[in-house]
């Protein structure tokens, strides 16, 4: 995108100098400007920046105008090759001390690209906040001498910058400022639907899909848009990751086929394969068979042009779809070869979900060492505490799309049942009798062998959900109890030893105070520790305590504000295990929002009584940005989901200008 703005700009002064009056010696600094100009963006443009460099070297500037030329374009070429010596930085401040009071249109030019470069520069340093103040220098002064599309540039990177740093009131106000800017000076409408594309991405990842959708359809419905194919692709790709999150999959299907066709036209294969895969996640819903097909072409694609880290991520897709079809060693080889793809193209997250897919398949095979094994390295790449078999889950979306589709069947049925009697009814032909009666009695034998297959299925399924919900919990008893040795051991052993030692040096010290500090440190560091894994509080006196003690030591850690309100009124007894797991859920959403999201209040409102439990937390986190790498979205609050999921409750999360709100409800099993 760059190089084409630039190429415009350079068009735009080209043309900006010809029509200038100028004096003999004016039009001669004005020719031999051009001249430079012209061979030295050949030169960048076609990558040859060594030659770029060597050429301003080797020239003799014959004016200071020249001079200044020769140091944007030697530091462009430095900073495309990405090197960006201190020399950059020296270099273009002194021009810009130079230029930056001329007020001649070409002066102006210059200092406002060697601005514009310097925001690079500063960019590639990570000094975010001196970047983004000369990017912003480098729209205005670049406004000054008209040149619009320069400005509508700089805007867009900073609304980019700010985007990426996770600030995304700013990222919309400039990208904003940037379309105004398209809105009063028409320019180059591509440009204009890119930023229009960059700010519906914003909008997507914060999951507000209507006004994503809003703005990608604004594109795609604009005329114009077919005379640039890459962004026809891309609009197609947009549409089809909008819909399919709103689910509206047919649609979703359409757009990711219309993306397809236009990226085996562009010949670009990597997004060939991301589109491949996303249509391969959509017919999962549907079409098991089908979906492997398509993961398998995106593989395909991927395995051409080495890309490892897509290929793990495709492997795991395919592995996963083999062990829901029972297919556990197809599923297991696929797993492990992923697993020697992530060595060359490491992708935390796909080990991550590798490794919770071995677990799995190892417990159905009731290999419970191994399925330990795995489900530790699992949780050892993961942000919280501890996360749950996903695979309970997909069953039950599964199962419960197949119910859903039987009860549109049955509807179907009885509706033309009710017709045909209607029509037997009506008729005195003894042959349409008949004939009906035979429909009649086909459909019921169709009905009544779909409902027993339909019974069987259902069945089955709840025999494997059980068997791993047992393993499951099992495993989190198992691992409940090892935190709690693991405590005991710290506290009674390490605790006492540390304990011993501090007394030696309160005794031996010599007036040695920074040994004592240190020693004093270990102890609170292992008692931290030793009440994380179990605190004591919680068995001596109960959860209510336990979580004003959780809440008090995060206020000492923190800094943060954390009010806790809970409603004791009409409590009924709880048994350890429910306490263990409504503290670790607690825990693990306190850590969400003051580690994820920055929060530095919490407001944490929880009642008891025979009917569950209720927990309300609020924050003023702010909400960061999923990362996405075109085949999946890491979301922070799936864990606490899962352990929801587990203890068979409801959880709600919302997002708002204020911060994030989130509502809990468990369900009293004992009823």
């Amino acid at each position: 995108m760059e190089s084409i703005l630039h190429r415009l700009a350079h068009a735009c002064l080209y043309l900006f100098l010809l029509i200038l009056p100028y004096s003999s010696e004016g039009q001669n600094e004005q020719n031999e400007y051009v001249k430079h100009l012209r061979v030295l963006d050949s030169l960048i443009e076609q990558r040859q920046f060594d030659k770029a460099i060597q050429y301003t070297n080797t020239q003799q500037p014959s004016s200071e105008i020249i001079q200044n030329l020769f140091v944007h374009q030697r530091n462009r070429a430095l900073l495309k090759n990405r090197q960006s010596p201190k020399s950059v930085e020296i270099e273009c401040l002194e021009a810009h001390h130079v230029l930056h009071s001329r007020t001649d249109s070409i002066s102006v030019y210059l200092d406002a690209r060697i601005l514009e470069l310097l925001g690079h520069y500063y960019y590639q340093q990570s000094e975010l906040f001196t970047a983004l103040s000369y990017l912003d220098s480098a729209s205005i002064r670049f406004k000054e001498i008209n040149d619009y599309l320069s400005t509508i540039y700089n805007l867009n990177m900073i609304g980019t910058i700010y985007d990426l740093n996770g600030e995304k009131a700013k990222s919309v106000r400039y990208y904003h400022r940037a379309l105004s800017e398209f809105e009063e000076h028409p320019i180059d409408s591509s440009y204009y639907f890119e930023i229009i594309i960059d700010l519906g991405n914003l909008y997507y990842h914060l999951s507000q899909y209507d006004k994503a959708d809003e703005l990608y359809r604004t594109v795609y419905e604009n005329p114009a848009l077919f005379e640039y194919p890459k962004i026809v692709a891309d609009v197609y790709t947009n549409l089809g990751n909008v819909s399919q999150e709103r689910g509206l999959f047919p649609e979703s299907e359409y757009f990711y086929q219309q993306a397809f066709k236009y990226f085996t036209q562009l010949n670009d294969s990597t997004k060939m394969a991301m589109v491949l895969h996303n249509i391969g996640a959509l017919k999962e819903e549907t079409d098991t068979a089908e979906a492997l097909d398509y993961y398998k072409r995106s593989l395909l694609i991927k395995q051409r042009f080495g890309d490892h880290a897509g290929m793990a991520n495709t492997k795991y897709a395919i592995a996963r779809l083999y062990f829901l079809n029972d297919q556990n060693s197809r599923s297991k080889e696929l797993a492990f070869e992923a697993i020697d793809n992530t060595e060359l193209g490491y992708d935390s997250e796909t080990v991550s979900l590798l490794y919770e897919l071995l677990g799995s398949i190892y417990a159905k095979e009731k290999n419970w060492q191994q399925a330990f094994l795995y489900t530790q390295k699992y949780r050892s790449l993961s942000d919280s505490i501890r996360l749950l078999d996903e695979q309970a889950t997909i069953h039950k979306i599964e199962q419960l799309y197949h119910i859903e589709e039987q009860k549109k069947i049955i509807n179907n049925l009885e509706k033309s049942d009710s017709q045909k009697q209607a029509q037997l009814k009506k008729s005195k032909v003894i042959n349409y009798a008949l004939g009906g009666a035979t429909v009649l009695l086909i459909i019921v034998l169709v009905l009544l062998m779909s409902n027993f297959q339909q019974m069987q299925r259902t069945k089955n399924t709840l025999y494997t959900k059980n068997l791993e919900i047992t393993a499951a919990e099992a495993l989190m008893k198992g691992q409940e109890e090892e935190r709690q040795r693991l405590a005991h051991e710290l506290h009674d052993k390490v605790g006492n030893h540390i304990t011993v030692l501090k007394n030696h040096v309160v005794t031996h010290r010599n007036g040695d105070e920074t040994l004592l500090k240190i020693v004093q440190d270990m102890s609170a560091e292992v008692r931290n520790i030793s009440q994380d894994l179990m605190p004591p509080v919680l068995e001596r006196f109960g959860l209510a305590d336990a979580l004003e003690e959780l809440c008090t030591r995060y206020r000492d850690q923190t800094e943060a504000t954390i009010d806790l309100n809970i409603d004791q009124s009409e409590a009924i007894p709880m048994d350890r295990d429910e306490q263990i797991n409504l503290y670790r859920l607690i825990q693990e959403l306190i850590q969400v929002s003051l580690y994820h999201y920055k929060a530095n209040y919490l407001l944490i409102e929880m009642l008891w009584n025979e009917s569950g439990v209720w927990v309300n937390i609020e924050d003023n986190g702010v909400k960061k940005q999923r990362y996405n790498d075109g085949d999946r979205v890491l979301h922070p609050w799936k864990p606490i989901e899962h352990r929801v999921q587990f203890l068979k409750g409801d959880f709600i999360r919302s997002s708002h200008n204020q911060g994030n709100e989130y509502r809990i409800y468990i369900p009293n099993q004992k009823q």
